[in-house]
């Protein structure tokens, strides 16, 4: 198996296990306690603000946000993160990669900066990182062979390390998970 194989079987993988959020699996859809927001009628008491800006326990409006869109999100983020040499860039696009699809994931993620920072970090400062990362993603596949080694260091160094990337995904499924339990 190639390692570019290897990398996209992990990735789906991670992507399905992300979009579980958690939860035990033997336990009914919905058979969670109701967070606050639910138990008072959505509105958390507070005449329908969402407080202090959302306390990421039904603050989110999850209309919509599908298992569907965080499995191809958490896939194309596993993806950016792949990018070492120019070669690597055809690679992921081969993959599926698009930052058209990537973008319209990241637009209909919006609704998580209704969310309070998580112990993971701020849900916005992390969508806003992952919407700067497709930019410069979509820079370099629309260079196509043009593509330099410097450019990819370019892009590496303004992303940050593979595990950066990667881990720049928990504010967002924490929101998640705490906002749209029934993904």
């Amino acid at each position: 198996m190639t390692k570019v194989t290897w990398v996209a079987a992990l990735a789906v993988g991670a992507a399905f296990a992300l979009a579980g959020c958690g939860g035990d699996p033997a336990e009914p859809a919905g058979a969670d306690e109701p967070t606050a927001a639910q138990a008072d009628g959505g509105d958390g008491g507070d005449g329908g603000d969402g407080g202090d800006g959302g306390d990421g326990g039904g603050s989110i409006d999850c209309s919509q946000i599908d298992g569907a869109l965080v499995a191809d999100y958490s896939l194309a983020i596993q993806m950016l993160a792949q990018i070492s040499e120019p070669g690597s860039i055809e690679s992921v696009t081969t993959l599926g990669y698009s930052s058209e699809k990537l973008d319209a994931a990241l637009a209909n993620l919006e609704p998580v900066r209704a969310a309070a920072e998580t112990p993971f970090g701020d849900p916005s400062t992390a969508l806003d990182y992952y919407i700067a990362l497709n930019a410069a993603m979509a820079a370099l596949v629309a260079k196509g062979d043009a593509v330099t080694q410097a450019d990819v260091d370019a892009y590496n160094a303004g992303a940050g390390s593979p595990e950066d990337i990667i881990a720049g995904q928990l504010p967002i499924n924490f929101a998640l998970s705490e906002g749209c339990p029934d993904l």
